[in-house]
């Protein structure tokens, strides 16, 4: 799964570079810095969001382990250092480094860039 995720990854990301039309937005940033990443989006789409969508921001979804209180930015962000053992994200950090996408590494938020 890890080298089908780095190939599907960097793939998008090589394309993203390529095309200027193309904006990459990141999971762990949309959700650690929503308005500001929505913000760019806007710009980006040359549109402005209805106020009422950004409502449904902290509102549990349905598939949510507690539906009374949202899971927090940073609680859901570092979910997976929680369910992955050391040696799980280890082996799963090199098979991805294989592929050149070295986004991501123990730290929580991605870094800036892929090697071609």
């Amino acid at each position: 799964m890890a080298a089908i995720w780095a190939l599907k990854t960097k793939y998008i990301y090589d394309i993203s570079k390529k095309n200027g039309s193309w904006l990459t937005l990141f999971y762990e940033t949309l959700l650690s810095d929503f308005v500001s990443q929505t913000e760019v989006l806007q710009r980006f789409l040359n549109i402005q969001f209805n106020e009422t969508a950004f409502r449904y921001k902290d509102k549990p979804s349905a598939s949510s382990i507690s539906k009374h209180q949202p899971i927090r930015e940073e609680m859901q962000i570092k979910k997976w250092k929680t369910i992955l053992s050391g040696n799980q994200i280890k082996r799963i950090l090199n098979i991805v480094e294989k592929f050149g996408v070295e986004l991501y590494d123990t730290d929580l938020m991605p870094h800036s860039e892929i090697k071609k």
